[in-house]
């Protein structure tokens, strides 16, 4: 089993959407034909994941690379997390060892922030700022009568 990650960083709410790229590359050897992806699975099923990894059948000889892409669309504050589990099998030649299973979990994050204070910030911070100028206007009052 090998593990890998892909992290979209943070971003804002309602942003376009962000879309990273991967690949996947069948080293192979002498006993191996093809490549097939048999299986995917997911962990969450986030709609706000989503990719065009597709399974397929001796599609992959040795030495090539598929290049796919996942994309992430930041449609609600907070983390976003979902593990991929990609199922392969390598078919082995006429008269070779036969086939062998492999998997791929590939953990997909990000997060996402909303940019605009919520209301209760927005009060708190006027509140500081009148405080401060009330402070102000009694210090600047205060310097006249001495």
């Amino acid at each position: 089993m090998t593990s890998s990650s892909l992290d979209f960083g943070t971003l804002a709410i309602n942003s376009d959407l962000a879309t990273l790229k991967f690949s996947i590359t069948y080293i192979g050897n002498i006993n191996s034909a093809d490549l097939s992806l048999t299986s995917i699975s997911r962990s969450t099923n986030n709609s706000q994941l989503t990719s065009n990894t597709t399974t397929f059948s001796n599609g992959l000889d040795s030495g090539f690379t598929n290049n796919y892409s996942m994309t992430f669309d930041p449609l609600a504050v907070g983390a976003v997390n979902d593990n991929f589990t990609f199922n392969f099998i390598d078919f082995a030649p006429a008269g070779s060892v036969g086939a062998r299973s492999y998997q791929l979990n590939l953990a997909v994050s990000g997060n996402v922030f909303d940019p605009v204070p919520e209301p209760a910030s927005w009060m708190m911070m006027l509140g500081f700022g009148l405080l401060g100028s009330i402070a102000r206007r009694r210090a600047v009052g205060q310097a006249r009568l001495n």
